[in-house]
């Protein structure tokens, strides 16, 4: 299967992985398409093997940002504090 446009940018291992790479990438302002195997998504999910594979589709223009976003997120490299401009460091 292709998207026009967009490319794999990672395989996560069932649908809640997959839900939750794609809440982080489109936190970052990256589009996320998640496809996965149609018997992955039965009553009884499949979450191991290639059925129960979750394809992550970036637009291509942001592939090389996602990679970088995921390969942070991998070795625990995100900050989540929130940016403030005048944050004062003695507080």
């Amino acid at each position: 299967m292709t998207i026009e446009g967009y490319q794999v940018a990672t395989i996560a291992l069932g649908s809640s992985q997959g839900e939750m790479i794609k809440m982080l990438l489109e936190s970052m302002g990256i589009p996320v398409i998640l496809t996965q195997e149609s018997v992955g998504l039965s009553s009884f999910p499949v979450t191991f093997g290639i059925l129960g594979e979750v394809k992550v589709w970036v637009p291509e223009r942001q592939l090389d940002d996602a990679l970088r976003v995921l390969t942070d997120y991998e070795e625990g490299n995100l900050d989540d504090s929130p940016k403030s401009e005048e944050q004062d460091p003695n507080s």
